[in-house]
């Protein structure tokens, strides 16, 4: 347990929430009940700039959600301004959405459907057709799409032929070189014409042997996206995944709240069924603070509910004071974790370190794209760039003087 976390419960005071802050948290969900309806107009009236609520909605990737629940509950003064300061924001984020659905469809079209290749597009998109009242209302920037390791090459060097670009800049010329960059990172990022990033993983953790990525792929679903049929996680390995990736990123974003309501609530989730998933990979510490974070925000005193549960108030904490100090507050509290797919110590699984010190020694031996750059070899000779990682290394410093 942290020692803000000690002291926070030693004390008995949390931070205080503003009445926005309140609202924001209680509209980060799928469904309201009646009493939470109740709750948002009480809210409502309370608060006087709009402007600034719907501001923050905007920066934590809210505001298409906040404006479907505003808009489909009765006439109430407070909210129809609320929902006037909405708008502008709303309709800049559709127009996103829509270029991003495009360009989603067509990079499966053209690329991952005539290859055959196995995939699964995440979050984004993919939860909003699958899990929300309308795909629009789940906003996302960019398109994650999990691929089969080995067929990631032969994607990207498709998808750089026809005109779409690496970020960072990377001059690529050959297969090999395609083979050597996606082995050594687990996503590599694409933009279109329009400058949409298309995140392509081979994996979902920073490890790699955190989750069975061959095992999610294998379980996928087929659901139609935006008119194309494209593979989905299916609802347990999804929720997963995004405890693990939201919780890394202390959930920044209260669309990433939404999405744990909305697969939470899905007809086809099984409690007992993701626990023993999560219990299996290691991550059962993190799917409980997850589960008790959910129901700790739908509470009308979240830090009242949270403090039985150690874990989730930490969550919780975090979470607030990124919601109260803004999104660039993350940025700091990552130089704290104390691993790359980890926030907390009390996620790590039993065995993580070993298997941690064991994955860094041979990521950094393993050949990588500037040891191609320095010595270039064909592809049946890359075993040799283990032995010459000396050699390639005085090489490339030689080439930058």
């Amino acid at each position: 347990m942290s020692d803000q976390l000690k002291s926070n419960r030693r004390n008995a005071t949390f931070p205080e929430l503003s009445s926005e802050d309140r609202l924001l948290l209680l509209l980060a969900r799928k469904v309201l009940t009646r009493e939470q309806q109740d709750r948002v107009i009480a809210l409502g009236e309370t608060i006087v700039d709009w402007h600034y609520f719907s501001i923050k909605a905007k920066n934590h990737f809210l505001a298409p959600l906040c404006l479907y629940h505003l808009t489909s509950m009765q006439a109430v003064p407070s909210l129809g301004k609320a929902v006037t300061a909405l708008m502008p924001y709303c309709k800049k984020m559709a127009l996103r959405s829509l270029q991003l659905a495009s360009t989603q469809r067509e990079f499966i079209r053209s690329l991952l459907i005539p290859k055959k290749i196995p995939f699964a597009v995440l979050k984004g998109r993919a939860l909003g057709s699958c899990y929300y009242p309308k795909a629009e209302i789940r906003y996302a920037r960019d398109i994650d799409i999990l691929v089969a390791a080995d067929r990631a090459p032969e994607l990207l060097f498709d998808a750089i032929h026809q005109g779409y670009r690496l970020y960072p800049e990377e001059k690529i010329d050959s297969i090999d070189e395609v083979r050597l960059l996606s082995r050594q990172t687990m996503v590599t990022t694409l933009l279109d014409d329009k400058n949409i990033p298309i995140e392509v993983h081979s994996h979902l953790d920073k490890s790699a042997f955190i989750l069975d990525h061959s095992e999610m792929l294998e379980r996928r679903q087929l659901r139609t996206l935006d008119g194309v049929e494209s593979g989905v996680l299916k609802t347990e390995d999804h929720l997963l995944y995004i405890c693990l990736h939201h919780t890394r990123h202390f959930w920044s974003k209260l669309n990433w709240l939404a999405d744990l309501d909305a697969l939470m609530t899905a007809g086809d989730f099984d409690q007992s069924r993701f626990m023993s998933l999560a219990k299996e990979r290691g991550l059962e510490a993190t799917a409980e603070a997850c589960f008790n974070l959910h129901m700790a925000c739908s509470k009308e005193q979240p830090f009242e509910y949270a403090s039985g549960f150690p874990a989730t108030l930490e969550l919780l904490l975090a979470m607030t004071r990124i919601l109260q100090n803004g999104p660039a507050t993350e940025f700091e509290m990552r130089k704290h974790q104390p691993s790359l797919d980890f926030s907390y110590e009390w996620q790590f699984p039993k065995g993580y370190g070993r298997n941690r010190i064991l994955h860094s020694a041979k990521k950094k031996w393993r050949p990588s794209l500037l040891d191609y750059q320095a010595i270039p070899l064909p592809s049946r000779w890359h075993w040799l760039y283990v032995p010459m990682k000396p050699f390639s290394r005085l090489i490339r410093a030689f080439k930058r003087k």
